[in-house]
């Protein structure tokens, strides 16, 4: 039996299902269990998913409907390991701010993909996982798994692609995209009671209407 560890990129699958013209932004609240089971083989033993993202801290309102998806993945008992926001200064290509200035601030994503490194190779070299799938299409990602193919040849490194990601995939002993069939069978219920409390879904768009 190979027992199989999900390594989820948050903001990589998040990022996949914004576009309101592909048909998937109405699949946010995603039960990562469901998700994870339906890629499971026959010899595969689900023991771990590790879901790595980062809190808005600028601003509130996502900042608690984050908290509150975080929450439902706890109710799965799916570990969150978070990272952080750093406010960057960026450039125009063009001017901004009507010719006044040529710069803007705005957050850049940080630490997601140097802790799913960080865990991949931890749980590659303490032996945790026969299997490990990472749910990602980001190339920073091939390193890692490089290495650990190069410490543990016979660990099996599977990648869930949520939409570009070929670079990554060819560096995996197994690759599929991410079907919206699977994200249809793999959505929370609108309200979760999680230890005597409930957690309400906090977007209306984020479920099927």
């Amino acid at each position: 039996m190979n027992r199989t560890v999900f390594f989820i990129d948050g903001f990589n699958l998040y990022h996949s299902l914004l576009d309101p013209h592909s048909g998937r932004s109405q699949y946010k609240w995603l039960n990562l269990r469901k998700l994870a089971e339906q890629y499971l083989l026959s010899k595969d033993i689900l023991t771990d998913i590790l879901y790595f993202s980062a809190l808005p801290t600028w601003n509130a309102e996502k900042r608690n409907n984050h908290e509150a998806y975080l929450h439902a993945l706890e109710s799965e008992n799916i570990q969150i390991i978070l990272g952080k926001f750093k406010k960057v200064t960026r450039n125009c290509l063009l001017t901004c701010n009507l010719g006044r200035n040529n710069s803007f601030e705005t957050f850049e994503e940080k630490e997601t993909d140097v802790n799913i490194a960080i865990h991949l190779l931890e749980y590659g070299l303490t032996d945790r996982f026969d299997k490990a799938i990472i749910v990602s299409g980001d190339s920073d990602l091939i390193p890692p798994i490089k290495r650990v193919k190069e410490l543990s040849p016979h660990k099996i490194i599977g990648c869930v692609i949520p939409k570009q990601g070929h670079d990554l995939g060819n560096h995996c002993d197994q690759r599929v995209r991410l079907k919206e069939s699977i994200l249809k069978n793999s959505l929370f219920p609108r309200e979760i009671k999680f230890k005597g409390k409930t957690i309400v879904c906090p977007k209306h768009d984020w479920l099927p209407q």
